[in-house]
């Protein structure tokens, strides 16, 4: 019986290995369903709002957030984390707010940005629903984009007619 070589004691491993993982893969079922984004929260799997229910009216917080809110008129809002408090781990925050824009700002955002009608009303906490305009309200993902910063993903709907819009912004 001869010794084996140094390039067959190398490879036949090797050989095995890959065999192994074909033959594993070839086993290996299909997916069970359709991929799915998993990016946006559904109904079922959304995770609850929870807060002080304090309505506030403060506008340094908000800007301090999401600095594209620094020069608004005014604004009501609420804020708190999402999930179960109850479960430690790192926190994501919320705020819903509708917020008064200086005059003409909405205009603006109205003119030079991609915005189309909102398919559906806002998804605000039920303190706030009160406060949401009534009337059609415009979205885009560059309004989105506007007021989305530094760890904070918001999305926005403005008044098609006035000067207010709605966030609802998630963040660290």
């Amino acid at each position: 019986m001869r010794p084996r070589s140094r390039c067959a004691r190398v490879l036949a491993p090797l050989a095995v290995a890959a065999l192994a993982g074909a033959t594993l893969a070839a086993c290996s079922p299909g997916p069970v369903s359709e991929p799915r984004d998993t990016t946006a929260p559904t109904q079922a799997g959304a995770a609850a709002k929870t807060g002080t229910g304090e309505v506030r009216h403060d506008l340094d917080p908000l800007a301090s957030r999401i600095p594209a809110l620094t020069d608004v008129d005014e604004a009501t809002w609420l804020s708190g984390t999402l999930g179960d408090p109850g479960v430690p781990g790192p926190s994501l925050y919320w705020i819903d707010a509708v917020v008064t824009l200086p005059e003409g700002a909405a205009d603006r955002l109205r003119d030079s940005l991609e915005l189309t009608p909102a398919g559906s009303a806002p998804e605000v906490v039920e303190a706030l629903a009160s406060s949401v305009p009534p009337g059609d309200l415009l979205v885009g993902a560059g309004l989105d984009d506007a007021f989305s910063t530094d760890g904070w993903r918001s999305t926005v709907f403005l008044e098609a007619d006035g000067e207010r819009l709605v966030l609802a912004a998630v963040g660290q």
